[in-house]
């Protein structure tokens, strides 16, 4: 994971994040101890919609009882 100071982040932001979307991850530090204080990562994609929305294109069938719960 890359380190950045927070003037090089400010300097950098654009490319900051065109780094983070492509994948990388970069930790945010601050002062002459570079303390951590923050880290970038890729948010993983969701589907809208839940479960089902990321099956709005698959084909399927269902027997007449699926889903029944009054047995």
């Amino acid at each position: 994971m890359e380190r950045m100071a927070v003037a090089d982040f400010k300097a950098n932001f654009s490319t900051v994040i065109d780094n983070v979307r492509s994948g990388d991850a970069i930790e945010i530090v601050y002062g002459r101890a570079r303390t951590p204080v923050a880290r970038l990562v890729p948010v993983t994609p969701t589907t809208e919609g839940g479960l089902l929305g990321c099956l709005k294109k698959a084909r399927f069938t269902l027997n007449d009882d699926a889903g029944r719960t009054d047995r």
